[in-house]
């Protein structure tokens, strides 16, 4: 459940699904073919659970649907529709953890959306390969788009990445870019990411730029989050996030939304959880207060902030 102030000038009680992980249905497989060899194949739907539909009507497996082959010498290779890596590899931002993260994501009063892969950017037609080599991991990932013109050549996106993990402490940096007609989400993405797990307690930083090479919109955003458990069951946290925004007829604003939250883990599967957050933008002409945005609130706010506040459960299986 949602309650947010300011939603195109009403405040707004709705039922969402999937805001704290989106809801999703899936096949995954691992056949063991010997001598360090596996075949792996992974499926995977976005569900609406307020509605019962299909998170995309044009392609039931739209989170992920790709297939290949693993080796443990020379890493892993697949082919399909799949998410580059900043989403999928770098060592989490803060929605996961808080529910309610910036999740380095604008929208202009004209509906200009861009964000830096911190949700799911998911390409068609790619293949990607992974490894590891002792604490760093690092992978490579390239896409033809649906081959269709554009320009001299065809569509094409292009993404890698590297993480080290030493104890408590991981650190990662990833880059995508694209040229596609229709954009999935900014056309050009650098995302660099630190996590610090101690005895109990976790903090976390992240630091991004996404672009559009064909105008003049950028948005550069920060973000600092802690979470601690309170006792076995309940942990809560808060975190900041900043953002600089230039939109494609080179308006600028500032964003900045605080978040808190708490979780109630009920058991290995299933947790309770509330979380508040509150957008500012200090030119509401170029950028109107989203939280979230892209998704969270369907509107921007009239005024100069938008505050909401969610609870919900979240089940695994």
């Amino acid at each position: 459940m949602t309650w947010i102030n300011n939603v195109g000038g009403r405040s707004q009680v709705k039922v969402d699904s999937g805001q704290a992980a989106a809801s999703r249905l899936g096949f995954r497989g691992v056949e063991d073919l010997g001598g360090g060899l596996k075949a792996v194949f992974n499926l995977e739907a976005g569900l609406n659970l307020d509605t019962g539909a299909t998170q995309s009507a044009a392609k039931f497996f739209n989170r992920a649907s790709f297939v290949g082959l693993s080796s443990s010498q020379w890493g892993t290779l697949t082919l399909g529709r799949q998410v580059d890596f900043l989403h999928s590899d770098l060592p989490p931002d803060s929605v996961p953890i808080l529910q309610g993260g910036m999740a380095a994501g604008w929208q202009s009063a004209a509906g200009q959306q861009l964000d830096i892969h911190y949700g799911p950017a998911v390409f068609d037609n790619t293949i990607k390969w992974k490894q590891q080599i002792g604490a760093v991991k690092f992978g490579l990932m390239y896409g033809m788009g649906n081959e269709v013109s554009n320009g001299p050549g065809r569509e094409w996106m292009a993404s890698t990445y590297a993480t080290y993990e030493a104890g408590p402490l991981s650190i990662g940096v990833g880059y995508s870019k694209d040229n596609y007609v229709t954009a999935v989400t900014a056309r050009q993405a650098l995302g660099v990411r630190g996590l610090y797990k101690g005895n109990g307690y976790l903090v976390l930083a992240n630091l991004g730029q996404g672009k559009d090479p064909r105008d003049k919109s950028k948005i550069t955003s920060s973000e600092v989050a802690f979470m601690a458990n309170i006792t076995p069951q309940w942990s809560a946290g808060a975190g900041i996030g900043f953002a600089s925004v230039t939109t494609k007829i080179g308006a600028r604003a500032k964003l900045t939304q605080p978040t808190m939250a708490t979780k109630y883990t009920l058991s290995r599967r299933t947790t309770l959880y509330a979380a508040m957050s509150s957008n500012h933008s200090n030119n509401t002409a170029a950028v109107a207060p989203t939280i979230s945005a892209p998704g969270g609130a369907s509107l921007p706010s009239t005024g100069r902030s938008q505050t909401g506040l969610r609870v919900g459960v979240m089940h695994t299986f």
